[in-house]
């Protein structure tokens, strides 16, 4: 069956427009003025889709119902069937622990649900929009959120508003480089007029999903990050766009944006530290950190927290897409770092309670992280399973040795008086 579209019915380019834009309205309508329930307010629109496209547009009703069903089974298979496996993983991920070891690392760099939103609903989920794409985004990164305490359909709204932001070139530019083939436009160009609109918008998302948050007055406490985040995105999408091309802007942007918020976290950490010296009662007393195995173990945290992220987010995303691996495959690659992991945790804090000494506990910790790493580079291009997990335990036990480390400093080094009042 042929049919050929008529864009313009009316002969009025506003009159046509009007009317095609009646589905949306109807969703809308139903969703923000009636608060009907998503699927109620999705059958309506659908219902004025059809209406419009028979009544209006003259499409014959046998190929409308197809496009229709054709539309819902390309939404089911590729979009609900990947968020169906990742709330599946998400779930797995919680029995087992491991969510648990990422919120205790994120809460561990920051507290406040504006700045945890923004590293990763914003961030990764760019970088995940820039890699995978297809909905896997806002999936993941609305299962970390909920992780970390925030409710699922708040988490899920702050994740689809922080996803305007990279969509445009998700899923390695896919969505510039199939209308580059449709139209007949070079892909060079093309990514070029996108990278020099789609960034004015992005400018904007940081502070917008802050102020769905938390409202405009609150954002303005976090205001710093925003602008940090705003800046190194668009500026990195705008330049990759520009220069490179379609595939790597969001990723690259993504990458940036996060290098550009730890570095914004360690400036106010030094004039936090700056503050809290002319404070009549601090919340850390500085005289910590005049005690070698408190800087010592500061540091060595802060290494653990760093790869312990880097491994229980990237590392399984690398395996998806440079080995080709589906995400249960992924997920027992590194399991054995997190078994050794969790073991050496519990036998650093028994090794410290009985030795009393922490810096011989350390440059063994490191070394055998180093010695992971080291194997990793001297393996072959394409190692086994068996060796990638062995040296992936190697590295998680190294990590783990120094995991209880700095609860134990400050518990055994200083009395509860002289640790500030936020270790009260």
């Amino acid at each position: 069956m042929s049919w050929v579209q008529q864009y313009d019915p009316f002969f009025n380019i506003a009159a046509s427009a009007c009317v095609a834009m009646l589905p949306l309205a109807i969703l809308f309508y139903m969703l923000a003025v009636r608060r009907a329930k998503g699927h109620m307010a999705a059958a309506l629109g659908l219902a004025g889709a059809l209406c419009a496209a028979v009544g209006v547009w003259g499409m014959p009703v046998g190929l409308a119902v197809n496009a229709t069903l054709y539309g819902m089974a390309m939404g089911l298979f590729p979009i609900i069937w990947i968020v169906l496996t990742a709330v599946w993983l998400y779930n797995m991920t919680v029995e087992s622990g491991e969510f648990e070891i990422i919120k205790g690392s994120l809460c561990r760099l920051t507290d406040d649900r504006r700045l945890q939103a923004l590293f990763i609903a914003f961030a990764f989920g760019a970088f995940l929009e820039g890699t995978a794409g297809f909905g896997t985004p806002v999936a993941i990164t609305a299962a970390m959120l909920m992780g970390l305490g925030f409710s699922p359909v708040y988490a899920g709204g702050i994740c689809l508003v922080a996803n305007t932001a990279p969509v445009a070139f998700g899923a390695l530019g896919i969505p510039v480089i199939v209308a580059s083939q449709v139209s007949g436009l070079d892909v060079t160009m093309l990514s070029q007029y996108v990278g020099r609109q789609l960034p004015v918008f992005a400018l904007v998302v940081p502070l917008w999903m802050t102020v769905v948050m938390c409202g405009f007055r609150r954002s303005m406490e976090v205001l710093p990050a925003i602008v940090v985040a705003s800046v190194c995105f668009s500026g990195t999408q705008f330049l990759f766009a520009e220069l490179h091309g379609p595939t790597l802007p969001d990723v690259m942007a993504a990458i940036v944006t996060i290098i550009g918020l730890l570095v914004a976290t360690a400036v106010a950490s030094a004039l936090f530290v700056l503050a809290e010296r002319r404070a009549r009662e601090p919340l850390m007393a500085l005289s910590l950190f005049k005690n070698r195995n408190f800087d010592i173990s500061i540091v060595a945290s802060s290494i653990t927290m760093f790869v312990m992220i880097g491994v229980l987010t990237y590392l399984p995303t690398y395996f998806q897409i440079v080995d080709d691996l589906n995400a249960t495959a992924a997920g027992y690659l590194v399991a054995p770092m997190n078994a050794a992991w969790f073991a050496a945790s519990l036998l650093s804090g028994y090794l410290v309670n009985k030795l009393g000494t922490y810096k011989k506990l350390m440059v063994v910790s490191f070394a055998v992280l180093v010695a992971g790493m080291v194997g990793f580079i001297a393996v072959d291009q394409d190692p086994s399973a068996v060796v990638v997990g062995g040296l992936l335990a190697v590295m998680g036990f190294g990590v783990g040795l120094n995991f209880e480390i700095l609860v134990l400093v400050v518990q055994n080094e200083f009395p509860a008086s002289a640790v500030g009042t936020s270790c009260r």
